[in-house]
């Protein structure tokens, strides 16, 4: 016989040797127990079985629940809106600059050939190709919409302003009258675009590449 105590009340109870490990009920005080395993003649003290609290009403519903998922809503993206404007100006900027340069070059080669040699008419020739190359590449990067076209588009705007300052200065050495009306653009363009691409949630967007 298994001898074992009752460990809610403390009332000795028997048991037969084949119940040890079953569970039973305490007859005094009802709690539910496990025959513990133990030899004739020994007293051990049985645990109560205590059933597991049932969750409260609702529990398991929210636990299965899932946040709502928080779309956010896509803003502009693409060429489009006011970015059509630059993306014109890319396009156009460098055909005008070339077809200009050729038309300057030609009437300087039939009015004034000697100024050809003149170094000042030199270093304005050469900042126009660069500024013409450099236009080129910045759209190439501008229609791929890579990432790195914002910082272009930005200092493709600054060296232009910069540029035509220079060009000022040149010309004021070589010619008495000088139109001021490049620059002033120039400068109008970098005040309205440069803020634009800094700000602008579609440049954010569209230039991820």
């Amino acid at each position: 016989m298994i001898e074992f105590r009752c460990s809610e009340c403390g009332k000795q109870l028997r048991a037969k040797d084949d119940a040890a490990g079953k569970k039973g009920k305490c007859p005094q005080c009802g709690a539910m127990l496990v025959v513990p395993n133990g030899e004739m003649g020994t007293i051990e003290a049985a645990q109560p079985l205590r059933a597991t609290p049932a969750p409260p009403p609702g529990a398991e519903e929210r636990a299965n629940t899932t946040a709502p998922e928080i779309k956010q809503k896509p803003g502009p993206r693409g060429i489009g809106g006011w970015l059509m404007i630059p993306a014109i100006g890319l396009v156009l900027g460098p055909i005008r600059s070339t077809t200009d340069l050729y038309r300057a070059l030609t009437m300087i080669q039939i009015f004034a050939p000697e100024m050809t040699d003149d170094p000042y008419f030199v270093l304005t020739l050469l900042i126009d190709v660069a500024m013409i190359v450099a236009g080129i590449v910045v759209a190439v990067l501008f229609f791929q919409k890579r990432r790195v076209a914002v910082r272009a588009i930005i200092g493709l705007m600054i060296a232009s302003i910069l540029a035509n300052l220079v060009q000022v200065q040149l010309c004021q050495a070589m010619f008495e009258e000088v139109d001021p009306k490049p620059t002033i653009g120039a400068c109008v363009r970098g005040a309205i675009w440069i803020p634009y691409f800094l700000k602008s949630k579609r440049v954010r967007n569209t230039f991820v590449n």
